[in-house]
Order: structure tokens, then C-alpha cells, then sequence
């Protein structure tokens, strides 16, 4: 994890460029109502301004060729807004039309920072960033553990509940996950890694988190086994299967160690067991917002969506109460209908591949390893959204698309690229050259 000045294309990074990832540092530290950015003020014009200072202090020219296959994403998400739009009642078509603008303002947004992420630097100081937001959760965790768990309350502050915070700590995780089981690294810093990991799972167990325990477990299994059957080396697989058997170890030691501490998380946990055995149907009424959703769907079709904010409309009326679906993509579903679904599943795809390709990269480019640790951020943000409203999904989306943006920069500058008045500039010289002969002649 050395930090240098020097990007992974061998150019030193400009000052304006610095400036720039400093914004971007301020802005992850705002999104994430990290230490000591922890205002409940900020609003959509302050991260628009944020967005727009860093792309202009990049000086790189947005172009939407350079998404690739990111378009798919963004061209599915807004066909199911325009036919959501196009086809919703005209007494709610006004109302749904601010609430569009609004969500393409937001995508708009974070839509100005792919060319900043396409840079590997602002990557680096984002994994890093990243590792510092679960520090200082890790210590609010610490607090709490300290007043509200001991007195069975529940972690609730303004982006600061359990689940927000859990999802952060789960993310930070992950990232670390390949500095214990990739070549290339020092011993040290292997053990530095495991050292954070084991601080970030104590604190997730201890801000009670159901959801996102099982996301952390789930995401450790699909990065083990990413390892074990991508990788070719024997040794590789061996240092794998002794970071799975270290992890359950751990984790079962510390899981019983708090709970014997803190009641509160053993019973809190212990409904999650008794759904498992079939002795609950539902925990905090997850399943029935789902059912609720669903039968919406199957009533009103399940292609196009009913409108912003339509969940609150189908909780009251098959529930009797107004409530989210903690599900972003039946949420999305529902709000959107199925093309901004299709969008979600295929930044799922994507995410995938994108893991694959900086697998390989590392294989032969250990430099890259923090692209890759990146890359892996994506799977417990996929699986958060089944039981979370991830409201900032689209920043996620541009730390990806930043990749592919990068690729489609580096093929641009390998291949000559040549304009309409280049070519003519070309022709006119020669048949200048052509007429001097002549007349020579």
C-alpha cells in the first residue's frame, strides 16, 4: 500500500489534479457523514458544486463514447423514468416530473466525476479514504458500545444508524480482503490488513447489524472463492483457504465474546437464527414490504413503474402503514419499472466482469492491487441493496465506469487520431508539394 506521487502510468500528478482528489475526499466525507464532516445541512447543490469544481480541475473532457458499456446502465435508467413519465396519470405527471429532475440532477452529479475516478490516483486516496471513514465509525461504534448496547438501544443518528454504518465497515473490509491473500505483499502489511479487518467485523457485530453480518460473510465466501478458483498457484489457494478457516474462527470467538457481553446482541441475532429455522416468517417486517411490492407489481404490470415515492403509496395500501421497502432493487421496480431494474442487474454483470479483469491485471502488475481491492467493492454494495435503500448507488456507479473510462482513454491515445481539417491540412500540403515539383520540373 505505498503512496507516491507518481500514477500507475508512470506521469507525476499535476497540483490542480491534487486539488481535485481533495475534493473528492470532501465529497466521499459528506456523502458519508465521516469525522469531522458531519453535517445534516448538505444538500444536492453543494455535491453538484463539489462536482463540478473537480471536473473542471481535471481538465478532461467529458465524452460519452468513453462510458462503453456503462451507457447501458444509464440508458436503461432513463428509458424507464421517460416511460414511467410518458404513461403515469396526468394529475401526478407534474409532481413526478420535478421528482425526475431531481434524480438526474443527482446522477448528473456523480456523472462529472467519472473522468476524476478515471484517474488511478483518485482511486488510491479513495481506498484509502475509505479505510479512514471505517476508522472513525469503528470509534462511534466504540461509543455506543459504551452507553446505548450496554442499555439494549439501537445505533440511530443522522447517516449514522447501524445499517449505514455496517455497510461502510463491510465495504472497508472487503477492500483489505486481497492483502491477505495476494502475492506480492509484505508481511507487514498482511498483518496490518488482518489487524483492521478484525477491528471493522468486532465493530459490525457490535452496532448489531443482522443485514449486514450476513452481507460481510456472504462477500468473504464470493472473494475466497474468486481467489481459489481464478488463481493458478497452489500457494495462492492454500494462503485462501487458511484466511476462510482464520475469518470463521475469529469471527465465532468474537461474536461470542460480545455477546456474552451485551445481551441485546444475542437476542437481536437470535431472531435471525429463528428465521433460519423456520420459527419466524419475517424479521423487522422485511418480507412483508416485499409481498407488498410484489402484489403491487402483479396488480399494475410489471413493466412500468408507478412514480416516485410510490412505495409509501403501496405500503398503506396493502399494509395499512406508510413505510420504505428497505430493497433498493424492488424499490427501484416499483418507482421505475423493469428497464431501471434491468439497469440495476446489469451493473451487477458488470461488476463482476470489472473484478475478473483486475484479477488478471494483478496477476502479472502487483502495482494494481488497490484497483482491484476497488473493484471488490461492489459486491457487498450489491448485496446491501436487498435489504437497504441505497440512495447513492450512482456514485458507486462512477467509481466503475471510471475504470472502463480510463480504458477507452488509454486505447484513444495508443491509436493516431486524425480530424477532418487534420486530413485536409495533410492533403492541401501535398498538393502544394505536388505543384512545386512540378513547376521545378
Amino acid at each position: 500500500m505505498r503512496f507516491n506521487n507518481t500514477a500507475s502510468n508512470g506521469n507525476r500528478v499535476r497540483l490542480r489534479e491534487w486539488i481535485a482528489f481533495g475534493f473528492l475526499v470532501l465529497q466521499w466525507l459528506l456523502l458519508t457523514s465521516t469525522i469531522p464532516f458531519q453535517f445534516e445541512g448538505v444538500r444536492w447543490y453543494h455535491q453538484l458544486i463539489i462536482s463540478l469544481a473537480m471536473y473542471l480541475l481535471m481538465g478532461k473532457r467529458f465524452k460519452l463514447s468513453h462510458l462503453g458499456k456503462y451507457k447501458w446502465v444509464y440508458g436503461l435508467h432513463f428509458s424507464g423514468m421517460a416511460i414511467m413519465l410518458a404513461l403515469i396519470g396526468a394529475s401526478a405527471q407534474k409532481l413526478q416530473a420535478a421528482f425526475a429532475i431531481k434524480a438526474m440532477v443527482e446522477i448528473g452529479t456523480f456523472w462529472l466525476i467519472i473522468p476524476v475516478l478515471s484517474h488511478p490516483m483518485a482511486r488510491r486516496v479513495l481506498f484509502y479514504t475509505i479505510l479512514y471513514t471505517a476508522l472513525t465509525k469503528t470509534m462511534q461504534v466504540y461509543e455506543y458500545t459504551q452507553v446505548g448496547l450496554a442499555f439494549g438501544d439501537v445505533l440511530r443518528a443522522h447517516a449514522n444508524d447501524k445499517v449505514t454504518v455496517s455497510i461502510w465497515l463491510c465495504a472497508a473490509a472487503t477492500t483489505l480482503l486481497p492483502y491477505l491473500i495476494t502475492k506480492y505483499v509484505s508481511p507487514m502489511v498482511r498483518l496490518l490488513s488482518g489487524s483492521l479487518i478484525l477491528i471493522f467485523i468486532a465493530a459490525l457485530f457490535s452496532a448489531v447489524s443482522r443485514g449486514a453480518s450476513v452481507v460481510l460473510f456472504v462477500t468473504v465466501l464470493l472473494v475466497a472463492g474468486l481467489h481459489f478458483f481464478s488463481r493458478g498457484d497452489a500457494l495462492t489457494r492454500m494462503r485462501t483457504l487458511v484466511v476462510l478457516v482464520l475469518f470463521g474462527l475469529i469471527s465465532v470467538q468474537t461474536f461470542a465474546f460480545l455477546s456474552q457481553k451485551y445481551g441485546f446482541i444475542e437476542s437481536s441475532f437470535q431472531r435471525l437464527d429463528d428465521l433460519v429455522h423456520g420459527q419466524t416468517d419475517d424479521i423487522s417486517g422485511r418480507l412483508d414490504l416485499m409481498y407488498a411490492g410484489l402484489e403491487h407489481l402483479g396488480d399494475s404490470g410489471y413493466f412500468v413503474g408507478s412514480g416516485y415515492h410510490a412505495d409509501y403509496f403501496v405500503t398503506q395500501k396493502y399494509l395499512g402503514r406508510l413505510a420504505d421497502f428497505h430493497n433498493w432493487y424492488l424499490g427501484t421496480w416499483v418507482r421505475l419499472g423493469l428497464p431501471a431494474l434491468l439497469a440495476l442487474l446489469l451493473f451487477n454483470i458488470f461488476v463482476y466482469r470489472e473484478i475478473i479483469y483486475q484479477m488478471s491485471d494483478t496477476k502479472n502488475h502487483h502495482e494494481s492491487l488497490i484497483d482491484f481491492s476497488m473493484s471488490l467493492v461492489g459486491i457487498p454494495i450489491a448485496l446491501s441493496m436487498l435489504y437497504f435503500d441505497m440512495g447513492y448507488i450512482w456514485f458507486f456507479i462512477s467509481i466503475y465506469a471510471g475504470f472502463e473510462y480510463q480504458r477507452r482513454l488509454s486505447q484513444n491515445a495508443s491509436v493516431p487520431q486524425f480530424n477532418r481539417r487534420s486530413l485536409a491540412a495533410r492533403r492541401t500540403k501535398l498538393i502544394r508539394h505536388q505543384r512545386i515539383g512540378v513547376v521545378s520540373q
